[in-house]
C-alpha cells in the first residue's frame, strides 16, 4: 500500500490539489478484471493512517477484489 500522511511530500498536480482538503490517503493495489487498479481511502485528518489502519485498508481491499473482478449482472 502507498500511504500519504504528509501532504508536503506528494507529487502531481491532482494529488497536491486533493491533499488541500484530504491530507491523508492510502492506496491499496488490486487487480480489477485482470488489470492493475487501486482501492483508495482518504481522510480529512493529517497523518490519519497508522500501520494498523493500513492493515485494515489492505484487508478490506482484499475482500473487495473478488467482487471487483466478477462479471456484472445484466439489467
Amino acid at each position: 500500500a502507498v500511504v500519504n500522511n504528509d501532504p508536503t511530500q506528494v507529487k502531481g498536480m491532482e494529488m497536491q490539489f486533493l491533499t488541500r482538503i484530504l491530507p491523508s490517503s492510502v492506496h491499496v493495489p488490486i487487480r480489477y478484471r485482470g488489470k492493475p487498479a487501486t482501492v483508495n481511502f482518504w481522510s480529512t485528518d493529517k497523518a490519519a493512517f497508522s500501520p494498523e489502519a493500513v492493515k485494515v485498508a489492505e484487508a478490506l481491499a482484499e475482500t473487495l477484489t473478488p467482487a471487483a473482478g466478477a462479471p456484472q449482472a445484466s439489467r
